[in-house]
């Protein structure tokens, strides 16, 4: 719902540079995969971590729109739920680390929450289950 093409050519250039330049002082790259998280105190490159959060902020504003938005905006309180319902059930304490697949069925088991709950839960989190059964991972947009 961008109004304006050369807003987000802008803010796409924004990306790319504050990326190339948070990336150039960070020892790691960032990661979907569970890991501990590496501190960054460089000046520069929390400004560049800066600039590219709100660039990225912008561009889901701008090609959302303001309805999605607000949607969007109330689905994260059923998401907060659902992770402090995983958390309380110590989902991700069981999950393996390395990102390979766990039997939800052995998941359950290891946990004692009923199967069904963590399926939900799972979906809710943005969890990938695959069509077999299998918990593949338990962080945003899956794998």
């Amino acid at each position: 719902m961008a109004t304006n093409s050369e807003d987000l050519t802008e803010l796409s250039n924004i990306i790319s540079t504050s990326a190339k330049n948070y990336l150039s002082y960070v020892p790691t790259p960032p990661t979907l995969r569970p890991a501990p998280p590496v501190p960054v105190t460089d000046e520069v490159a929390i400004e560049a971590r800066e600039q590219l959060l709100q660039a990225c902020r912008r561009v889901i504003s701008l090609v959302e729109g303001p309805i999605e938005t607000v949607i969007g905006m109330a689905g994260a309180f059923y998401e907060t739920a659902a992770l402090k319902l995983a958390y309380d059930m110590k989902l991700a304490h069981n999950v393996p680390l390395d990102g390979s697949p766990i039997a939800l069925v052995e998941l359950a088991a290891k946990t004692g929450a009923p199967e069904e709950t963590i399926c939900q839960l799972f979906l809710r989190c943005e969890g990938l289950v695959s069509g077999d059964g299998m918990l593949m991972c338990f962080s945003p947009g899956g794998m």
